[in-house]
């Protein structure tokens, strides 16, 4: 089933090629060169040791033994602490003169970026959605209802790139079709002539397309949380939603920044995937940049957490678990301490007992992909103009198809970079030469009075 839309409007778009002339660096003459006598020898440097640092650290930095550092500094032992001085002597066979070479021009180094796609009259668009419109057996209302949501969502999508100049074939796909396999829909012959291709929310279907499409070399955006292995060694594959593992490290970002001088306490949990957020979460946090001094994280356990809570003293928990039992254990002592702060899951807001009841009365934050509420302004005026076009409240599966459509089509197709969304904001980031981009812009939310807000 293919439902053909073609808006015929003309767009001129930015020219793709760089073009810039080089020129020639003359070598220095005699004169010069003699003003400019480089010569090697034997230097001592004092280091004052930096928080968290080691012995093996500097070791490593100034590629001198600990031997050495230990000796030199008549130390009994490694052992250092924050403040110290060490005089670490550079050794002249460890520096050499560098030889002057040509640096080419910038444009020709080899560097993915985001496509800047080739001009053209009109473009191809893929959309693959779960209508399942011939079959009632296996229909699940709910997928099919999102399904509609998001494409009445990016139906409003291309009305906005139609009057911005964009002139383009959009193909919608059934991809849960009785009659018509996904196998088949590939094999048809005007995929392979698609500048994009918006895949599957299903993981079986979504995996399909981005092993054809990093085959057929087609881009493809994929609008749900996909797996990080769909990217791999894949330069044209987009995630738009960020994986589970980002989302921790922006909330250890956000709590950094925000709470530096507050006691964080990060409780350990007892099941496997417990131990890799909480992973996650530590690495995340102290590989960030040094400022006055770095915030300290205690590392707390389930049975020893509440002996860091002092008289007056403002605590923040993380407990990045989805044991429920221990989940809302924690809510409940800390809903009636106000000098404590709770940080957790998005998943924890799916408990009944947290959204629910209404003797649960919780608050915790939380890392999001999007931010969904009637309430937001800049979401009133579009919900009004939703419900003018399809006498339908919005949903958030409609706001996720008007984003993935409009943002991504603005900047890849058009050249106009557009990172905020109606739900969703978009900053790529690539992990690795020649894997695929994955978007790493994120909320924190509060979770207070049964209702999701914003952090700024």
């Amino acid at each position: 089933k293919v439902v053909n839309a073609a808006p015929r409007v003309q767009v001129d778009l930015p020219s793709v090629s760089a073009d810039e002339s080089t020129r020639d660096i003359p070598a220095p003459s005699d004169s010069v060169r003699e003003k400019f006598i480089v010569s090697f020898h034997d230097s001592i440097v004092s280091h004052v040791v930096l928080n968290n640092e080691t012995m093996s650290a500097i070791s490593k930095r100034f590629m001198v033994s600990v031997e050495e550092l230990i000796s030199f500094n008549n130390l009994k032992s490694s052992k250092i602490t924050p403040g110290q001085v060490l005089r670490i002597k550079l050794k002249k066979e460890n520096v050499s003169e560098v030889e002057v070479r040509h640096v080419p021009d910038r444009f020709s180094t080899s560097k993915d970026t985001l496509p800047v796609f080739v001009k053209k009259d009109s473009y191809k668009i893929a959309l693959f959605l779960p209508f399942n419109l011939d079959s009632t057996s296996t229909l699940n209302k709910g997928i099919t209802s999102a399904a509609w949501d998001y494409y009445m969502g990016a139906k409003m999508a291309l009305d906005s790139l139609t009057k911005l100049g964009l002139k383009a074939d959009f193909y919608v796909y059934d991809y849960q079709s009785k009659n018509e396999t996904i196998e088949k829909q590939l094999e048809k012959p005007e995929m392979k002539k698609m500048d994009l291709i918006y895949a599957p929310f299903q993981f079986k279907e979504s995996e399909k397309v981005a092993s054809w499409s990093k085959i057929n070399k087609i881009r493809t955006v994929f609008p749900v949380s996909v797996p990080s292995e769909f990217l791999k060694e894949n330069k044209f594959a987009f995630a738009l939603t960020p994986t589970n593992e980002l989302l921790i490290a922006n909330l250890a970002k956000y709590i950094y920044q925000v709470h530096e001088n507050q006691q964080i306490v990060l409780i350990k949990g007892s099941k496997s995937e417990d131990q890799a957020n909480y992973d996650i979460f530590l690495s995340a946090f102290r590989q960030l940049p040094i400022k006055n001094s770095r915030p300290r994280v205690i590392e707390a356990t389930w049975s020893d957490f509440t002996k860091y809570e002092r008289l007056g003293t403002k605590v923040y928990y993380v407990f990045l678990s989805t044991e429920k039992e221990k989940v809302i254990s924690l809510l409940t002592s800390c809903s009636s301490k106000p000098n404590v702060q709770v940080f957790g899951l998005k998943e924890w807001i799916e408990y009944k007992e947290v959204s629910s009841e209404l003797k649960n009365k919780f608050t915790f934050s939380f890392a999001s992909p999007s931010y969904f509420s009637y309430k937001e302004p800049s979401l009133i005026p579009f919900h009004k103009q939703f419900r003018r076009k399809y006498g339908a409240d919005l949903t958030k599966m409609a706001c996720l198809g008007f984003d993935a459509s409009l943002n991504i089509c603005l900047e890849f197709l058009l050249g106009k970079k557009i990172p905020k969304g109606l739900i969703s904001n978009y900053e790529f980031i690539q992990n690795g030469f020649g894997n695929g981009f994955q978007n790493n812009s994120s909320f924190v939310l509060e979770f207070k009075d049964f209702e999701s807000k914003k952090v700024e």
